[in-house]
């Protein structure tokens, strides 16, 4: 348990720690990335004020080779003037131009030998006599600056991946520092319950043999309110006996120690015992219906005395909670291609209000908030079967509704 919940508390811290160290990743490329375009953008508009002095005086001097940048102008009708030609990117981007809509843009180009080009363009509008003659473009290859800041990213998505392994390690000490003190409180608690729990038995054994022992001697002398107190008495113990059997299995169900010893019967005529036992038992104050398929002795492996216990709780919490005259249905659905029982106890009773659902597996959580002893019990069933299931890897679910009854679906995978 205390496992699980140091992963838990682990993974939480390295989650935490990954996601804000990749929100300040991203955020740091960005920004780097629009500092390095306004540093770009504005040597280019310089770039581009020069081509265009160069070109209004008529010093420029075309098919110029240059390897800073390209410059070109395209006119509204013929022939395009390249100025300064750079072998790969002038032919890049001439082919683009058509598609170069903006004034100033980053854009992606490739060059004839199948090279990718990360470029910054700009364009100006060449106007003479009022009338527009062309577009002045300039281009400047940007790629070691795009390729540097990738390889940034990359180190620096390196080191986030090595400080997240540190973040790993760190969080599992933290949530073990953190749980330390929960798990001590609690392991002292589990081994006062047990301890209790066994101190318990031996005077409790000895008061139910006095009580049994004054009930054989003194029948006859006893007055009618005596032999009711003494009844009493033998109720009382019987409770405690079952709180104190109730409060070592949760302890052993802690610690997980349950023992489960597998073996090979029909569940089927598991069933139709502990049925038969119920009908014998409250005489026909409610009605027992067991439902599964005839022609399947639903062989299962196992711990039967376990899969009993768990039958037990469910259908004594049925007759607890089903009035004189209700129902309760056991039935059993094997599913042979997936090897797993499904069990449903069904009850026509007084259900469970959703606000008690979350909670009927909480220990001595009773839906009466007065925790009256009126139905009997302990608070305890529905806590040891929560244990049990988790010995023998089933689920369950509970489908419930205020005055129409439950149905507590139990999944086993147990067939074979």
């Amino acid at each position: 348990m205390f496992s699980s919940l140091r992963w838990k508390l682990t993974k939480a811290y390295t989650i935490w720690f990954l996601l804000t160290f990749t929100a300040i990743l991203l955020i740091l490329f960005f920004v780097f990335r629009s500092i390095l375009f306004s540093i770009e953008s504005k040597e280019l508009q310089d770039l581009l004020e020069n081509e265009k002095a160069a070109y209004t005086d008529g010093s420029v001097v075309q098919e110029q080779p240059y390897s800073y940048y390209t410059s070109f102008f395209i006119p509204e009708s013929g022939k395009i003037k390249i100025f300064k030609k750079e072998e790969r990117l002038t032919p890049a981007f001439l082919h683009y131009s058509k598609n170069a809509r903006k004034n100033l843009e980053m854009a992606d180009l490739q060059s004839a030998d199948g090279k990718k080009l990360h470029v910054i363009y700009g364009k100006i509008p060449i106007i003479e006599n009022g009338k527009k003659k062309g577009e002045l473009f300039v281009v400047k290859d940007i790629s070691h600056v795009h390729e540097q800041t990738e390889r940034w990213f990359f180190i620096l998505f390196l080191i986030g991946l090595i400080t997240g392994s540190v973040s790993l390690l760190i969080g599992s000490k933290l949530a073990g520092r953190a749980i330390e003190p929960v798990k001590e409180n609690y392991e002292r608690q589990k081994k006062f319950v047990s301890d209790a729990s066994h101190e318990l038995r031996t005077p409790l054994s000895i008061f139910s043999a006095s009580l049994q022992v004054m009930e054989e001697e003194e029948k006859e002398r006893l007055s009618p309110f005596s032999a009711e107190v003494l009844k009493d008495l033998k109720d009382e113990m019987k409770h405690m006996n079952s709180l104190i059997t109730n409060l070592l299995t949760l302890a052993k169900s802690d610690s997980d120690s349950i023992s489960i010893e597998k073996a090979v019967f029909s569940f089927s005529e598991m069933t139709s015992s502990v049925i038969h036992q119920y009908q014998m038992k409250e005489k026909g104050l409610r009605k027992f219906r067991l439902e599964g398929p005839d022609d399947d002795p639903c062989m299962a492996e196992t711990d039967k005395t376990r899969v009993k216990e768990l039958l037990y709780i469910f259908l004594d919490n049925a007759v607890k909670y089903t009035a004189k005259d209700g129902e309760i249905t056991l039935r059993y659905e094997p599913d042979h291609r997936s090897k797993h029982l499904v069990i449903h106890i069904i009850d026509n009773g007084i259900g469970i209000s959703e606000e008690d659902m979350p909670f009927i597996y909480d220990r001595f959580f009773r839906a009466e908030k007065g925790r009256s002893k009126k139905l009997g019990g302990s608070g305890l069933g529905l806590s040891i079967a929560s244990g049990l299931l988790h010995s023998l890897d089933g689920k369950i679910d509970v489908n419930s509704t205020p005055g129409n009854g439950t149905d507590f679906t139990i999944s086993l995978p147990v067939l074979i």
